[in-house]
């Protein structure tokens, strides 16, 4: 198998699922839904708690591709838009050109660089 840089193999993505839920669960979250996606945005695992919401699944794709699209977490994303009110026309637009994709709530990590 030939790998690209940046892929991430199927047994990474399984193990950061478990482990994020793992963390979830020492945190007392409710149930989630993680999904992890490769540098091109192509899901790579989703694992869902038993109990998770019906939209659980859309939204953890949403911030995991925001992450790789902005290049760094949702949090620091929500952070800049925050303190450049300016922005919000942009990322509106953004949300439109992305399908609904663009995510700005906390949750994405991007693990490609040491904005985690």
């Amino acid at each position: 198998m030939i790998k690209n840089p940046g892929e991430i193999s199927l047994q990474e993505s399984l193990d950061i699922c478990h482990e994020s839920i793992k963390k979830a669960r020492e945190m007392n979250f409710m149930p989630i839904t993680v999904t992890v996606v490769d540098v091109a945005g192509v899901i790579r695992a989703t694992l869902a708690e038993d109990g998770s919401g019906l939209t659980r699944a859309d939204v953890a794709y949403a911030k995991a591709w925001s992450c790789i699209a902005a290049g760094f977490s949702t949090s620091t994303l929500r952070a800049i838009i925050e303190e450049q009110t300016r922005l919000d026309k942009a990322i509106n637009g953004r949300q439109h050109l992305d399908n609904g994709k663009l995510m700005t709530t906390q949750g994405g990590l991007n693990t490609e660089n040491t904005d985690k």
